[in-house]
This record gives structure tokens, sequence and C-alpha cells, in this order.
């Protein structure tokens, strides 16, 4: 047997200097970064403000084949008031001879469709005024599924477009019956907040790389529960150019994204010591007018946002659970390897009548 310990260890003693390096944070306090969370960074109040709630989520995994086609199982749910439940599952199946980023751009796109479809079902049904939780950035959503579009997703290329408008047509939505809509995310890579601070003191980062938000924050604040002064994002902003080029050549994408609402984004912490969330939603509910297209960013240190904060404060339940409708969703709609992708395997074969042989690479993990 292989003495991977031993080697594990002399691997870590020939690069060390260069891990260190890769890990040093120290660029990090800088006095700026530091500054600005001494008057950005502010105690949760007391305010009790209560509303239904619904959360939607979804789940996939991939079958890949021994004979090199790939099946793609999705499934969502949403829950919500008075028992309210909706579910959707997808089936897709995909030509092996299609490229390893194909198949990761293709299932992203189908998991976001069904997504979509379940939120916009409960704005046909639900009775306002209620929260509609939805897992991950709405806004960085947009930006991906734009980004998509210059992609050659075969079948799937109008797909993605659909899921666009579907996307934009439950921000529109939302706004008209008065819903309120709020995005959280577990995880966050995005620089907006260190980019804003850096560019507004006037500092240049001498690493190759901004920190992330959530690094600036677990790094300035490690403790403190509390949220970061909100900011007003727009897509000059929160879009690349990428995206920029692709809503430049296609008129119609252009004025549906002018139609819609800027984003607030902000940070917070629940819990000591536990990592900040990341919270978006249309600056509708903050009683602004500002055009998503239109807007780069503005610093809004005086806007109220108790609301929208209690709503999520009232729905943490935990270090694990920090949103009780959208963590309830996450562990219903989740397909584990064992048991439910290997009994959606055994259905697909019998209803099929057709064998459907795993490659070696998944075969280990059944």
């Amino acid at each position: 047997m292989p003495d991977f310990i031993s080697l594990f260890l002399e691997e870590i003693k020939r690069k060390k200097d260069k891990l260190l390096a890769s890990l040093n944070w120290d660029y990090i306090k800088e006095e700026s970064f530091e500054r600005f969370f001494e008057s950005h960074w502010h105690p949760f109040s007391d305010e009790e403000f209560n509303l239904p709630s619904y959360a939607v989520d979804a789940s996939q995994r991939i079958l890949s084949l021994a004979f090199g086609s790939y099946i793609i199982i999705s499934q969502g749910l949403v829950l919500g008031r008075d028992n309210y439940e909706d579910a959707k599952v997808n089936i897709e199946a995909l030509p092996g001879s299609i490229s390893q980023n194909q198949l990761e751009n293709i299932s992203d796109i189908i998991l976001q469709n069904v997504e979509m479809d379940l939120a916009l079902k409960v704005l046909e049904k639900g009775k306002p005024p209620y929260v509609l939780f939805i897992d991950g950035s709405l806004s960085s959503r947009i930006s991906h599924i734009i980004y998509l579009l210059s992609m050659d997703l075969g079948d799937y290329n109008s797909l993605t477009l659909e899921v666009l408008e579907k996307t934009l047509r439950l921000i529109n939505l939302s706004k008209e019956k008065g819903i309120y809509l709020i995005s959280i995310s577990k995880i966050s890579r995005d620089t907006f907040l260190s980019q804003i601070i850096s560019e507004s003191k006037g500092t240049i980062i001498k690493s190759k790389y901004y920190p992330t938000d959530t690094e600036l924050i677990s790094l300035i604040i490690p403790h403190k529960t509390g949220f970061s002064t909100p900011i007003l994002l727009g897509g000059k902003r929160s879009l690349g150019k990428k995206q920029m080029e692709i809503i430049e050549t296609k008129t119609q994408i252009k004025e549906q994204l002018e139609n819609i609402s800027a984003f607030v984004n902000l940070y917070l912490r629940l819990i000591p010591n536990d990592s900040p969330l990341r919270i978006d939603f249309p600056c509708y509910l903050i009683g602004r007018e500002d055009s998503f297209l239109s807007l780069d960013y503005q610093i809004l240190p005086q806007v109220q946002l108790k609301s929208i904060i209690s709503l999520i404060r009232n729905n943490c339940a935990g270090i694990n659970v920090y949103q009780t409708h959208l963590y309830l969703v996450d562990k219903l709609v989740r397909i584990k390897r064992e048991p439910d992708l290997e009994r959606y395997r055994f259905i697909l074969e019998r209803e099929l009548g057709k064998v459907l042989p795993l490659d070696r690479s998944q075969r280990r993990f059944f």
C-alpha cells in the first residue's frame, strides 16, 4: 500500500512558500477596507415584520452511461403558506459526443428552467402580500444566462432565451403584485463590494485579484452579526463586457432588461462567526425605480431595510438552517446518489425496456 501521507507531507514541504503566498490575505487588511466597515457594518434592530413565505429550489444529477450518452435528471420543489406544495421533474437525454462544457451549460439552463417554472406558478396562485425566497443570486443568474446566449448549446439555444425571459417576467410580475422577491446565496465569489470600496477610496489593489466580498467581511469583521450598507447594482456593474456585447446585438433582450429594476445587494451575518450570506432583491422593494441596464452602482447608507432583514432573520433557525423554508426545500428536493439516483435509474430501465449501464467512473459510486 503506498504511503500517501508521507508523500503528502513531502509535497507540502516542496510547495510551502507557494501555498502560503496563495493563502496570504494580508492585503485585505488594507486601511480603506477596514475604514469602510467602521461605518458600513450595522447591528440588527429588534423590529419584527412577518409575511407568509414561499421558497423554491431544484436539484440535479447526471447519469453518464457506458455507451457514451448522458441522462440529466432534474427536480424542483416549492413550499409555502397553507401547505402549498408544487414539484416538477425533468428528464433529458444527451449524446455522448457533446463536450463537457456543453453538458455543464445545458444542464445548468435546464435546472434554472425548472426553478423559474415553479416560481412563476407561485405568482399565479399565491395571494399577496408574501415573500418568495430564491436560492442563489438573481442578478448573477441574469448575467450568467446572458453569457450562455453566446454559447452553442444546440437544441437548447432556444431554452436559454426562454429561461432569461422567464426570469425577467418573474421580476416584473413580482413588482406588479407587490411580492417580496428575495434571493439568498450561501456562497458568493463576487467582488462588487471590494471593487467599490477600492474605487471610492482611490486605492489600487496590489494583488492580481480582488478579494471576494465574503472573504473581505470574514477577515475584517470575523465575529459580529449584522449587515453591510446596501449597494444598488445595475447592469453596468454586474454584467461583463461579453454580456454587454450580446445585449447590444439583441434588441429584444435589451428592451426587456431596460424594463426591470436594478438590484439591491448586501451581506449579512445572522449568527456570530458564521459565513456571511449574500442577499439580492429588486430595488422596487425600497421604493426605487432605477433601471437595471442604465445603472452602475450607488451606495445607499440611509435606506431602511428593517422589514426585509426581519423577514430573513425570522426564518433563521441555526448555523445550518440559515433560512428555514430554503433549508427544508433543499433537503427534500436534493437527489442523493443512494437511494434516489439508483432508484431513478432502475425505473428508467423498467419503463424504457432498456439496460442503462453506467460508465466505469460512475459505477464505483453505486
